[in-house]
């Protein structure tokens, strides 16, 4: 997995089988250098300002990552009682992070200091990938195969920074878990 943080201009990719994270600068290919980490990251997401969280698998908690210095930014924080955090994404204005979580709801925390806000129940399976549009305030929690055999995404509107209701989960097909956001 990669992501991008447009505050360094650079690509991080998680190096899920060597346990860290790597910089690399976008411009012009080089290795800025290399975050060791002490589990498994799964998924990322930068706030554009410099900072990216980094999902820790086996350890259930979101670590903080200063891009600029490549070091932790703090201590890693626990999403709640988040289950293995699989997925992420970002609210930048408001400062509040999704976290998907493989015991069927979805975290909300704040980016700035990892304080659960809120949490929002999702639909049955593996949450698999998650998704936000500022535009429309929805948050979009995709939901591997649950107990009848088919993906499914759950809709969150999200009222107000603090407050987020499901609106309805729909079933995408057998083995369908991927979202991918056209903002447009």
């Amino acid at each position: 997995l990669m992501t991008y943080d447009p505050a360094t201009k650079r690509v991080f990719t998680l190096n899920r089988r060597g346990y860290s994270v790597t910089a690399i600068d976008a411009k012009d290919g080089t290795v800025a250098g290399t975050i060791e980490l002490d589990a498994r990251p799964e998924f990322a997401v930068s706030d554009a300002k410099g900072r990216l969280f980094v999902s820790l698998w086996e350890k259930e908690t979101i670590l903080p990552i200063d891009a600029r210095k490549l070091t932790a930014a703090g201590e890693p924080w626990k999403p709640g009682p988040c289950e293995r955090p699989t997925s992420m994404a970002i609210d930048q204005k408001n400062g509040r992070l999704f976290v998907g979580c493989e015991n069927r709801f979805m975290a909300v925390l704040d980016a700035n200091n990892g304080r659960l806000i809120t949490k929002v129940p999702t639909g049955p399976g593996r949450a698999a990938a998650t998704a936000f549009d500022p535009q429309t305030r929805l948050v979009f929690g995709s939901n591997g195969e649950g107990t009848g055999g088919e993906g499914t995404v759950t809709v969150i509107r999200q009222e107000s920074a603090d407050k987020y209701s499901v609106v309805e989960t729909v079933k995408i097909g057998a083995g369908a878990k991927n979202v991918a956001l056209d903002e447009k």
